[in-house]
């Protein structure tokens, strides 16, 4: 039989806007959180565990004269109902693929105040395994419970430190420390055995033809290349959802400038040394001239297709 749950307070995540480029209607700038309980006068709630600074007393340094003797405000005071986090961008260290992914702090403040060290935590949609991971640093015991396959490889890789499953390599995506170890650490070979390793229904497509142009093993040409590897990984966003669009951009993005060199430097027969670089505009057009690309926008191209080939590749330049 089960029993009855109160949801005592509603807290609310603010989050800046950006993202959210709603036409039709006002772009949703908040996520509720319920904080639930059985008994009101039996639930753990760990204030101390959560104070923040309080401005008034903190940085104002306001004096409250209605005591007897006249004393400084509180520096510190609980969180009121209303929680400011930034959500989790690409460029963060704790960025994973996800669509909807907490951020650390979000799941460090709800952890801390509603269990103790040694209890048990439950999260039933898991996705990142942000609440295991922070369990972990915070010294409680987790279950986490994720259907998606990608995203349950992302939790093992990042609570339990497990870099291969089922013979295969775990698409490391996140930059977090155990992916910087691995890049200028010791092993940082297992990291590019796993680009390499990386297999998608696009693979195979990838690997003949760079067999028919070049009449060379295929494979032997992908270890060589980290820009073929980088596609090789992104191809991956084609058969998926709007979520995707970013990688898939990134795929025209590379398209529009190697277009650009080869009609400068190999039909005009310029020397590499009189090509300037492209025109922005330019190539910005050609994208949107391409099949499926006429709502592209312009971020691929500003910086997120060098900056997310520089997580994979922290030694090479891509353009």
């Amino acid at each position: 039989m089960y029993r009855k749950v109160k949801i005592y307070w509603i807290n609310v995540q603010y989050y800046d806007s950006s993202g959210v480029q709603a036409k039709k209607y006002f772009g949703s700038l908040y996520e509720p959180i319920l904080f639930c309980v059985k008994n009101e006068k039996d639930c753990c709630f760990n204030a101390e565990e959560i104070l923040v600074e309080a401005k008034t007393g903190a940085k104002r340094k306001l004096i409250d004269y209605r005591k007897p003797i006249p004393t400084q405000y509180n520096n510190t005071k609980v969180p009121g109902n209303v929680w400011e986090f930034s959500r989790v961008r690409y460029r963060m260290g704790e960025y994973e693929n996800h669509p909807s992914q907490k951020p650390v702090c979000l799941l460090e403040r709800i952890i801390k105040a509603s269990s103790n060290r040694g209890d048990t935590v439950l999260d039933p949609f898991s996705g990142t395994f942000t609440t295991s991971f922070v369990c972990e640093a915070l010294g409680r015991k987790s279950i986490g419970i994720e259907i998606d396959t990608e995203y349950y490889q992302i939790g093992l890789r990042r609570v339990l430190g497990i870099e291969e499953h089922k013979g295969k390599y775990i698409n490391i995506l996140g930059v977090n420390q155990r992916f910087m170890n691995m890049i200028y650490g010791k092993n940082n070979y297992l990291f590019f055995k796993w680009l390499i390793m990386v297999k998608c229904e696009f693979t195979s497509i990838i690997l003949q033809q760079l067999v028919d142009d070049t009449h060379v093993d295929g494979e032997e040409i992908l270890k060589c290349s980290s820009l073929l590897q980088y596609i090789n990984i992104k191809t991956k966003s084609a058969n998926k959802g709007s979520k995707s669009w970013g990688s898939f951009a990134n795929l025209y993005a590379i398209y529009v400038i190697l277009e650009d060199y080869i009609k400068v430097v190999f039909e005009e027969k310029r020397n590499d040394a009189e090509h300037q670089g492209a025109i922005f505009s330019d190539l910005f057009n050609r994208q949107r001239e391409l099949p499926f690309g006429t709502k592209l926008q312009n971020h691929a191209l500003n910086h997120r297709l060098n900056e997310e080939y520089h997580k994979y590749f922290p030694t090479n330049k891509l353009f």
